[in-house]
């Protein structure tokens, strides 16, 4: 993982006409401990996430790992496919 995963900023909104929201910075701890859950959202971010094993922090630190590592896997995807394909074009 890159430490721009660390430095990104997420804004949620939920309904029409309320405040946005901003997400946590994430750590390194919640991105592991993530991983190991399984666990469905409730929509309430401070909202204690009670799963095993146990995740250091509460839903919008959650959310916030999962979104971390969702564009993570994606920019790695996207640049094997760009590097697949510039190896083909050039032979």
């Amino acid at each position: 993982m890159t430490s721009s995963l660390f430095q990104a900023t997420f804004i949620l909104y939920f309904v029409a006409g309320k405040q946005w929201t901003k997400l946590p910075p994430v750590t390194p701890a919640q991105i592991v401990a993530c991983r190991k859950v399984k666990k469905l959202f409730t929509g309430k971010l401070d909202a204690p996430v009670i799963c095993y094993p146990p995740f250091p922090g509460n839903e919008a630190n959650y959310l916030r790992a999962q979104v971390a590592r969702i564009s993570a896997g994606t920019q790695v995807k996207i640049h094997l496919l760009l590097s697949y394909f510039r190896i083909y074009i050039v032979c």
